[in-house]
């Protein structure tokens, strides 16, 4: 893998790592803005997705954090697999499977919050 790409895979690296502990902070540990979400279906869409059948109404409201983050573990996931260090790869692979899990948990909560305000 090139320089550039071995820039370019770190910085949308780091991007996903803050992007995700924000998400978690907000949608996952109990403060104010965790309540905000479960009362405001408005702050539950600009947070993310409210779940995999709402996703198609929802992303018409334009870039959403969730969809987001899953676009930056697609990018991720392509780009990983261009490294020929298999040891390498396999750790970055095993990394993003975990992201993508967390990505899973956020999106699920959201959609149990959007859920008990219906």
């Amino acid at each position: 893998m090139a320089a550039a790409g071995v820039a370019e895979l770190e910085i949308s690296n780091i991007n996903l790592s803050r992007l995700l502990s924000r998400l978690s902070s907000i949608i996952l540990s109990p403060g104010p803005e965790h309540e905000l979400l479960r009362k405001s279906n408005l702050e539950r869409k600009r947070v993310g997705a409210v779940g995999s059948s709402h996703a198609i109404a929802i992303n018409a409201n334009g870039s959403q954090n969730l969809d987001y983050a899953r676009t930056l573990l697609l990018q991720l996931e392509q780009q990983t697999a261009a490294i020929k260090a298999t040891n390498k790869r396999q750790t970055l692979l095993a990394d993003l499977a975990d992201r993508k899990n967390l990505v899973t948990k956020l999106n699920e909560r959201l959609y149990q919050l959007s859920e008990v305000r219906n």
